[in-house]
Formats: structure tokens, sequence, C-alpha cells
């Protein structure tokens, strides 16, 4: 497993957040240099504060959190 290290260099953002990353999925729009989704699945709660985190990186238009249940 990974840890969340998102960022244009990969060492920005949460990277020092220890979470476990389980899978990670991209997608973008049909023509190329436009807005991409990101979707990340981790393996524990995630702490206080790594959503703002995330959304404070440069080029983050959103961040939302999805829970499925157990």
């Amino acid at each position: 497993m990974g840890r969340l290290s998102v960022g244009r260099t990969g060492g920005d953002g949460v990277s020092g957040a220890g979470i476990s990353i389980a899978t990670y999925h991209q997608a973008r729009r049909a023509t190329p240099g436009q807005e991409a989704l990101a979707a990340i699945n981790v393996d524990q709660a995630l702490k206080n504060g790594v959503l703002e985190e995330l959304q404070r990186l440069p080029d983050v238009l959103d961040v939302r959190l999805a829970y499925f249940g157990d």
C-alpha cells in the first residue's frame, strides 16, 4: 500500500498523513488539458484536516468525501 501523496511533485499535500491508498482511479474529459477526476479509496478513516489540506492544493477544484459503509 502507498501513502496518500497528492500534489504536483508527489511530495506536496498530505504525504505525511500516513494514510494507505487502497485504490486510485483517474479520468479526464475527452479533450486533453481539461479538468480531471480522481477517486481515491483509503484503508482507514481520514484524520482531521486531511480533506482541507487536499482542498488547499494548487489546481484542486473540489474535494468530497463519500462513505459507502463496511
